[in-house]
């Protein structure tokens, strides 16, 4: 859902409670473009997984996610 304030979209996530607790962890995601400087740094492994396909779709890039401890 995007909602819109003085002209800047924000997007609303909510989470049911089971989500949220399997998005509790004390691991890190990074995120690496391999073509690009795109990079990101995540506490949610769905969230690295989503951002990279979705690079990976829209660029054609090669991107690599690795777990920081």
């Amino acid at each position: 859902m995007f909602d819109s304030l003085a002209g800047v979209s924000l997007r609303i996530l909510t989470l049911s409670p089971f989500d949220a607790a399997i998005e509790m962890r004390d691991h890190r995601y990074h995120v690496v473009c391999r073509d690009c400087p795109t990079e990101l740094l995540s506490d949610s492994e769905r969230t690295a997984n989503r951002v990279a396909a979705g690079h990976e779709n829209a660029a054609g890039h090669d991107v690599a996610i690795g777990r920081v401890e």
